[in-house]
């Protein structure tokens, strides 16, 4: 009878043990849920912030790309201007060769 009631003894020591280690493991996991809810949202910000800094990044990339196109354009446009004066002074000078060539 000695040996039931030292089985119990054991049988009550290990409930205990069991129900605390229960609640240990219910507490780390709710807290490990916490921990990992807080890192994903701070992460989440992050990646948002990083989002935004590229967003703002390409914009100004896109608007400096515009301006180069813009700086082109006017240069193009004034060569092709110089080009135009250059082709009426070669029509003038053209008209004006053959009179000098026929009056020598």
């Amino acid at each position: 009878m000695d040996q039931v009631q030292t089985l119990r003894a054991k049988l009550r020591r290990l409930s205990a043990q069991s129900s605390t280690d229960f609640q240990f493991t219910m507490v780390a996991m709710k807290d490990l849920g916490e921990r990992f809810q807080v890192q994903t949202t701070e992460l989440s910000q992050r990646i948002e912030g990083m989002g935004r800094e590229m967003s703002e990044g390409f914009n100004q990339l896109a608007g400096r790309m515009k301006l180069q196109e813009q700086r082109v354009t006017a240069v193009l446009q004034a060569v092709d201007n110089t080009l135009a004066i250059y082709e009426d002074h070669e029509a003038r000078l053209q008209a004006i060769e053959p009179k000098t060539d026929s009056a020598a």
